[in-house]
């Protein structure tokens, strides 16, 4: 079940309500992803998230742990996990909630941090909270939209006041997440957009994968 609740009440009887969400239809929404660890590292320091819910809704998450290696790995993964677990809290919510559980959990000797970019896609609009170096492009909208990561690493000292970036959006609409291992120079016209989203994002890291660091590109194809 993706919900669950008891509701007991002494002579009014009990009540529980179970929910599972069903899948956005393929016809409506397709994935791409391919991430990859530095050759020199036998462990992946990203990790991302993709999760479907209330069957027209989806947050997407692109997650690059400090450094490189184990402990990058590490990071990453620990912020994965808060991130699937808090993923109807809003995304300046799920963003504190791990800068909190980062700083109570590990010792600040550690360097145990990431940064990261949260998306929540709805079926007319976006919203996009990023802290650190992950780049977001989103195509196919009448209106440019510039989604832009704030300065800043999650499980720091001291975190960014975050700000929640909200746009409308229509139909046939084309969203690209890459870590920093990507170069992110690329435009539209650049990349094959006309292809499926597995197509894009392979393409996005054969051509434009830096020499060294974790690379991870997340591609949404939204059809309509």
């Amino acid at each position: 079940m993706d919900e669950f609740s008891v509701k007991s009440k002494a002579k009014n009887g009990t009540t529980v309500i179970m929910k599972k969400y069903l899948l956005i239809p393929e016809d409506e929404i397709e994935y791409g992803i391919i991430s990859l660890n530095d050759e020199r590292y036998s462990v992946n320091g990203d990790a991302w998230v993709i999760k479907e819910f209330e069957g027209d809704k989806a947050l997407l998450a692109v997650i690059d742990g400090t450094g490189n290696g184990f402990r990058a790995n590490k990071a990453a993964n620990f912020v994965k996990g808060i991130v699937e677990e808090n993923y109807r809290s809003g995304l300046p919510v799920i963003v504190r909630k791990c800068h909190k559980k980062i700083r109570e959990t590990f010792d600040v000797s550690s360097i145990m941090s990431c940064v990261m970019g949260l998306l929540l896609l709805k079926p007319r609009s976006l919203e996009y909270v990023g802290v650190g170096d992950t780049y977001i492009h989103v195509t196919g909208t009448s209106e440019i939209i510039h989604l832009q990561s704030q300065r800043g690493i999650v499980g720091d000292i001291r975190l960014p006041d975050l700000r929640s970036q909200k746009h409308r959006c229509g139909r046939n609409i084309i969203v690209i997440m890459c870590s920093d291992g990507i170069m992110p120079q690329f435009t539209a016209k650049d990349l094959p957009l006309d292809r499926n989203a597995q197509h894009i994002a392979d393409f996005i890291m054969k051509n434009y994968i830096r020499e060294y660091g974790d690379a991870t590109v997340l591609v949404v194809k939204k059809k309509r």
